[in-house]
């Protein structure tokens, strides 16, 4: 939905991110490319379409690998392929579940993962807080919770931070809201998804304003509308 938001964000001058900025946060083909062209760590990957024949070099990318449509939300398609005999499946099942009828094949990052939401003002990047993701039900990637404040040290929090800002930054977000899905593997922190919007399952609603004392969705809210939302500080 981000990108038909920030469509008549356009056509209405309000404030917002661009068209362009939008679909680079919601295809996650567009997405990856844009980390790769900016140094961003991201994993490696291709693109199927369903008009694709023949086998895709998934050799090069190794195994376990990860399959998902590049336009879902909330794990909707998502499966994780451990060898290529399960990975036909796979493809066709992502496939099914995009709408514009492409899926991703990228690399499996082993390691935690946590989850971001961020405001940006006028380009200027505010954390709102970082959560470690709990996810259950291999091979899918089912959130089934989250922990606020991170069990981490804040030297793997400094680094998930920076990488979910350039990130941002890669993107194009300026104005509105950021969510990022970050994982922190043997090599540092890599980008798994960045999204223009708050995070769902409770977390921006809930767990951000009973943990912080802060209010991310007004403070969201507020640079959508034009209003200034004042010093963006949490507890």
């Amino acid at each position: 939905f981000s990108y038909v938001v920030a469509w008549l964000s356009g056509k209405l001058s309000l404030s917002g991110i661009s068209y362009e900025t939008a679909l680079k946060a919601t295809d996650k083909s567009k997405m990856r490319r844009v980390f790769e062209e900016n140094n961003v760590p991201s994993p490696k990957f291709i693109v199927a379409e369903k008009d694709m024949s023949g086998d895709l070099p998934v050799e090069e990318l190794g195994f376990p690998l990860v399959v998902k449509p590049v336009d879902s939300m909330g794990g909707r398609g998502t499966v994780k392929a451990l060898e290529k005999g399960s990975l036909k499946k796979a493809i066709e099942n992502a496939l099914f579940h995009s709408r514009s009828g492409k899926a991703i094949i990228e690399q499996y990052i082993e390691g935690p993962e946590f989850s971001l939401d961020a405001v940006v003002k006028n380009g200027e990047i505010h954390i709102c807080g970082i959560a470690d993701r709990h996810i259950f039900f291999p091979p899918y990637f089912i959130e089934m919770g989250h922990t606020m404040p991170s069990v981490h040290s804040s030297d793997i929090q400094k680094s998930v931070i920076d990488v979910f800002c350039r990130g941002i930054k890669a993107i194009g977000i300026d104005n509105g809201a950021a969510k990022g899905d970050i994982k922190y593997s043997d090599k540092g922190a890599v980008v798994g998804e960045i999204a223009a919007r708050l995070s769902g399952g409770y977390m921006s609603g809930w767990t951000f304003p009973y943990s912080t004392g802060f209010s991310v969705i007004s403070a969201a809210i507020d640079i959508a509308t034009g209003i200034d939302p004042g010093k963006i500080e949490y507890s």
